[in-house]
């Protein structure tokens, strides 16, 4: 399965560790250059959440699909039909994916809609 960090830029890569924990070179650099302790274990944090989220949308699109989304993402959405994209969001909609989880955009009320039941 991927990581988060086979998707990070080179400048991030050297900066961070592939769990989103900040390399000591870089904090220290940063604490040298004017940013503080507490600022450097925010900006760890949020890079540890983002592999976290990475992650777990690695596990859902497995669970969901059959596929991790890293997987999906290379291969690309286009391969499949309309009919085969309307089938797999239906059925992402029917597993009670959140909008952020469906493989295709979907319009918030579209999506509302369909979680009260409206037709549509």
């Amino acid at each position: 399965m991927a990581r988060a960090y086979d998707f990070w830029d080179i400048s991030i890569r050297e900066n961070y560790n592939p769990d989103g924990t900040m390399k000591e070179e870089h904090r220290e650099w940063l604490m040298a250059n004017g940013t503080s302790l507490e600022d450097t274990w925010a900006m760890e944090t949020r890079k540890m959440a983002e592999v976290k989220e990475f992650d777990e949308r690695e596990e859902r699109f497995l669970q969901l699909y059959g596929v991790t989304w890293s997987e999906w993402s290379r291969t690309g959405q286009e391969q499949l039909t309309p009919e085969q994209q309307r089938a797999k969001q239906q059925a992402a909609l029917q597993e009670g994916a959140e909008i952020s989880e469906l493989p295709y955009d979907i319009e918030p009320d579209t999506y509302y809609d369909y979680h009260a039941g409206y037709p549509g």
